[in-house]
Protein backbone atom coordinates (compact mmCIF):
# COMPACT_ATOMS: atom_id res chain seq x y z
CA UNK A 1 0.00 0.00 0.00
CA UNK A 2 2.93 2.40 0.88
CA UNK A 3 3.89 1.72 -2.61
CA UNK A 4 0.94 2.51 -3.97
CA UNK A 5 0.70 5.61 -2.10
CA UNK A 6 3.51 7.07 -3.95
CA UNK A 7 3.50 5.86 -7.18
CA UNK A 8 1.44 9.14 -8.45
CA UNK A 9 3.84 10.33 -10.44
CA UNK A 10 4.34 7.42 -12.36
CA UNK A 11 0.37 6.51 -12.82
CA UNK A 12 -0.53 10.54 -13.76
CA UNK A 13 0.99 9.65 -16.86
CA UNK A 14 4.22 11.88 -16.08
CA UNK A 15 6.54 9.09 -16.72
CA UNK A 16 4.81 6.94 -19.42
CA UNK A 17 1.55 6.08 -20.48
CA UNK A 18 -0.76 4.17 -18.24
CA UNK A 19 -4.05 2.86 -19.24
CA UNK A 20 -7.56 4.68 -17.34
CA UNK A 21 -8.11 0.94 -15.92
CA UNK A 22 -4.72 0.77 -14.37
CA UNK A 23 -5.09 4.39 -13.39
CA UNK A 24 -8.30 3.86 -11.39
CA UNK A 25 -7.26 0.01 -9.87
CA UNK A 26 -3.98 1.66 -8.69
CA UNK A 27 -4.18 6.11 -8.19
CA UNK A 28 -5.53 7.24 -4.75
CA UNK A 29 -5.03 10.72 -6.30
CA UNK A 30 -7.19 9.23 -9.72
CA UNK A 31 -9.84 7.68 -6.92
CA UNK A 32 -10.27 10.61 -4.40
CA UNK A 33 -10.28 13.45 -7.67
CA UNK A 34 -12.79 11.04 -9.50
CA UNK A 35 -15.01 10.42 -6.39
CA UNK A 36 -15.00 14.63 -6.23
CA UNK A 37 -15.90 15.28 -9.95
CA UNK A 38 -18.93 12.83 -9.21
CA UNK A 39 -20.04 14.34 -6.06
CA UNK A 40 -19.93 17.91 -8.06
CA UNK A 41 -21.64 16.57 -11.32
CA UNK A 42 -24.60 15.31 -9.04
CA UNK A 43 -24.48 18.10 -6.96
CA UNK A 44 -25.15 20.41 -9.72
CA UNK A 45 -27.66 17.83 -11.23
CA UNK A 46 -29.45 19.02 -8.87
CA UNK A 47 -31.73 16.14 -8.37
CA UNK A 48 -34.85 16.23 -6.20
CA UNK A 49 -33.76 13.23 -3.65
CA UNK A 50 -30.48 12.15 -4.67
CA UNK A 51 -27.49 13.05 -3.34
CA UNK A 52 -23.64 12.23 -2.59
CA UNK A 53 -21.08 11.88 -0.18
CA UNK A 54 -17.56 11.04 0.40
CA UNK A 55 -16.84 9.13 3.90
CA UNK A 56 -14.42 6.54 4.88
CA UNK A 57 -16.06 3.93 2.55
CA UNK A 58 -15.98 5.97 -0.81
CA UNK A 59 -18.21 7.83 -2.70
CA UNK A 60 -21.90 7.09 -1.35
CA UNK A 61 -24.47 8.15 -4.12
CA UNK A 62 -28.23 8.11 -2.02
CA UNK A 63 -31.30 7.43 -3.95
CA UNK A 64 -33.99 8.56 -1.69
CA UNK A 65 -37.66 6.86 -2.09
CA UNK A 66 -38.46 10.26 -4.11
CA UNK A 67 -36.00 9.65 -6.77
CA UNK A 68 -35.87 5.97 -6.97
CA UNK A 69 -39.57 4.41 -6.69
CA UNK A 70 -40.66 1.22 -6.18
CA UNK A 71 -44.34 0.23 -5.32
CA UNK A 72 -45.12 -0.52 -1.50
CA UNK A 73 -43.74 -3.87 -0.91
CA UNK A 74 -42.22 -4.39 -4.52
CA UNK A 75 -38.47 -4.40 -5.96
CA UNK A 76 -39.43 -3.14 -9.49
CA UNK A 77 -38.06 -0.50 -10.30
CA UNK A 78 -40.46 2.30 -11.84
CA UNK A 79 -40.10 3.85 -14.72
CA UNK A 80 -40.19 7.42 -13.30
CA UNK A 81 -36.89 6.07 -11.72
CA UNK A 82 -35.30 5.41 -15.26
CA UNK A 83 -34.22 8.87 -15.73
CA UNK A 84 -32.45 10.01 -12.53
CA UNK A 85 -30.63 6.46 -12.48
CA UNK A 86 -29.48 6.14 -15.91
CA UNK A 87 -28.01 9.95 -14.99
CA UNK A 88 -26.05 8.08 -11.90
CA UNK A 89 -24.83 5.45 -14.34
CA UNK A 90 -23.57 7.61 -16.52
CA UNK A 91 -21.32 8.59 -14.21
CA UNK A 92 -20.25 5.88 -12.31
CA UNK A 93 -19.50 4.23 -15.90
CA UNK A 94 -17.27 7.16 -17.12
CA UNK A 95 -15.00 6.81 -14.07
CA UNK A 96 -15.39 3.50 -12.48
CA UNK A 97 -15.00 0.07 -14.27
CA UNK A 98 -13.21 -2.31 -12.36
CA UNK A 99 -13.96 -0.70 -8.44
CA UNK A 100 -16.33 -2.69 -6.10
CA UNK A 101 -19.67 -0.98 -6.29
CA UNK A 102 -22.01 -2.08 -2.73
CA UNK A 103 -25.32 -1.32 -3.75
CA UNK A 104 -27.39 -1.28 -0.49
CA UNK A 105 -31.16 -1.05 0.04
CA UNK A 106 -32.77 0.13 2.74
CA UNK A 107 -36.43 0.46 4.00
CA UNK A 108 -38.92 1.80 6.77
CA UNK A 109 -39.87 0.65 9.77
CA UNK A 110 -43.49 -0.85 8.14
CA UNK A 111 -43.42 -4.55 8.53
CA UNK A 112 -43.61 -5.74 5.43
CA UNK A 113 -45.34 -9.56 4.44
CA UNK A 114 -46.66 -11.16 1.39
CA UNK A 115 -46.24 -13.70 -0.91
CA UNK A 116 -42.67 -12.90 -2.30
CA UNK A 117 -41.03 -10.60 0.67
CA UNK A 118 -41.73 -12.08 4.08
CA UNK A 119 -39.71 -9.17 5.98
CA UNK A 120 -38.03 -6.12 4.86
CA UNK A 121 -34.79 -7.91 5.05
CA UNK A 122 -35.79 -9.74 1.57
CA UNK A 123 -37.59 -6.56 0.57
CA UNK A 124 -34.37 -4.58 0.81
CA UNK A 125 -31.60 -7.32 -0.84
CA UNK A 126 -34.01 -7.41 -4.22
CA UNK A 127 -34.34 -3.75 -4.18
CA UNK A 128 -30.54 -3.54 -4.28
CA UNK A 129 -30.62 -6.36 -6.70
CA UNK A 130 -32.97 -4.69 -9.21
CA UNK A 131 -30.36 -1.52 -9.45
CA UNK A 132 -27.66 -4.05 -10.14
CA UNK A 133 -29.61 -6.32 -12.18
CA UNK A 134 -30.71 -2.38 -14.02
CA UNK A 135 -26.78 -1.18 -14.38
CA UNK A 136 -25.65 -4.50 -15.36
CA UNK A 137 -28.51 -4.82 -18.17
CA UNK A 138 -28.24 -1.23 -19.46
CA UNK A 139 -24.81 -0.25 -19.15
CA UNK A 140 -22.53 -3.29 -19.44
CA UNK A 141 -20.63 -3.41 -16.25
CA UNK A 142 -18.93 -6.43 -15.35
CA UNK A 143 -21.10 -8.42 -12.84
CA UNK A 144 -18.18 -8.98 -10.90
CA UNK A 145 -17.49 -5.79 -9.46
CA UNK A 146 -21.06 -5.51 -7.50
CA UNK A 147 -21.91 -6.47 -4.16
CA UNK A 148 -25.55 -6.43 -3.62
CA UNK A 149 -26.46 -6.11 0.17
CA UNK A 150 -30.11 -5.52 2.17
CA UNK A 151 -30.15 -3.46 5.34
CA UNK A 152 -34.00 -3.66 6.18
CA UNK A 153 -34.53 -0.87 8.65
CA UNK A 154 -31.48 -1.19 10.68
CA UNK A 155 -29.70 1.89 9.31
CA UNK A 156 -32.28 4.28 9.36
CA UNK A 157 -31.13 8.26 8.52
CA UNK A 158 -33.61 9.83 10.98
CA UNK A 159 -35.23 7.88 13.93
CA UNK A 160 -38.63 9.48 13.38
CA UNK A 161 -41.89 8.25 12.96
CA UNK A 162 -43.36 10.81 10.65
CA UNK A 163 -44.56 9.76 6.55
CA UNK A 164 -41.64 12.29 5.70
CA UNK A 165 -39.10 10.14 7.94
CA UNK A 166 -39.95 7.14 6.58
CA UNK A 167 -39.71 8.18 3.04
CA UNK A 168 -35.91 9.42 3.57
CA UNK A 169 -35.32 5.87 5.37
CA UNK A 170 -36.58 4.01 1.88
CA UNK A 171 -33.40 4.60 -0.25
CA UNK A 172 -30.93 2.62 -2.17
CA UNK A 173 -27.28 3.35 -2.17
CA UNK A 174 -24.83 3.12 -4.28
CA UNK A 175 -21.42 2.80 -2.38
CA UNK A 176 -18.42 2.97 -5.01
CA UNK A 177 -15.76 1.43 -2.73
CA UNK A 178 -12.30 2.47 -1.94
CA UNK A 179 -9.77 -0.05 -3.41
CA UNK A 180 -8.19 -0.09 -0.05
CA UNK A 181 -11.19 -1.87 1.14
CA UNK A 182 -11.50 -4.31 -1.73
CA UNK A 183 -10.29 -7.06 0.15
CA UNK A 184 -12.76 -6.50 3.12
CA UNK A 185 -15.81 -7.26 1.28
CA UNK A 186 -15.22 -10.78 -0.20
CA UNK A 187 -14.58 -9.96 -3.51
CA UNK A 188 -11.64 -11.44 -5.72
CA UNK A 189 -9.73 -8.84 -7.69
CA UNK A 190 -8.59 -11.21 -10.38
CA UNK A 191 -11.91 -11.79 -11.37
CA UNK A 192 -12.12 -8.30 -12.81
CA UNK A 193 -9.28 -9.15 -15.40
CA UNK A 194 -11.57 -9.70 -18.34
Amino acid sequence: ESILDNSNSILDGTNGATSPIMLEYLSPRYEADSYAEIKKSIDEMDLDGINAEIDERGLVIRLEDNALTFKSGSAQISSDSIVPLNAIAKLIKEKFAIHIIRVEGHTDSDPVSNSIFPSNWELSSARASSVVRYLIDNYEFNPAIFIAAGYADTVPVTKGTSQKDKQKNRRVEIVILKNKLRNTNSKNMSTLSS
